[in-house]
């Protein structure tokens, strides 16, 4: 009995994919046809270049590998020895960073870098609200 249920469910799962094909699951197809990928892709990983003049960025995760990103101009950059905003300067090689980015067929942009235990959240409030005071 024991055999013939193994053997029922494994044609089962042999020709779930040819009945329903829209349910299997695939493998990874990565960025199709160079379509843009939404914003907001987290990556994190340990900074090894920084080109302030070019405004680039290169952080390499362990089980990744290394991801270069030019960083936008209106990037949102926190650091945890200071206060609000940074630049690109108060970051140096070797520097565990988290950020978000996007990309658009081979673009890869940065729009937020911060340090851990910066608390970019709570960061980015306090430059808010200076902005809207008079």
């Amino acid at each position: 009995m024991k055999g013939h249920l193994a053997r029922m469910l494994l044609c089962a799962a042999l020709l779930a994919p040819a009945v329903a094909p829209g349910l299997a699951v695939g493998a990874d197809k990565g960025n199709e046809f160079m379509q843009d990928r939404k914003a907001d892709l987290k990556y994190s990983g340990s900074i090894t270049v920084i080109d302030a003049t070019a405004g680039s960025v290169t952080v390499k995760n362990k089980e990744k590998g290394p991801l270069t990103l030019s960083v936008a101009k209106d990037c949102l950059l926190f650091v945890k020895h200071k206060p609000g905003h940074a630049a690109l300067a108060d970051f140096k090689v070797g520097d565990e960073v988290h950020l978000y980015y996007s990309q658009a067929g081979t673009a890869v942009v940065c729009h937020s870098m911060w340090q851990p235990g910066a608390n970019p959240r709570e960061k980015e409030r306090e430059v808010e609200n200076k902005a809207k005071a008079p």
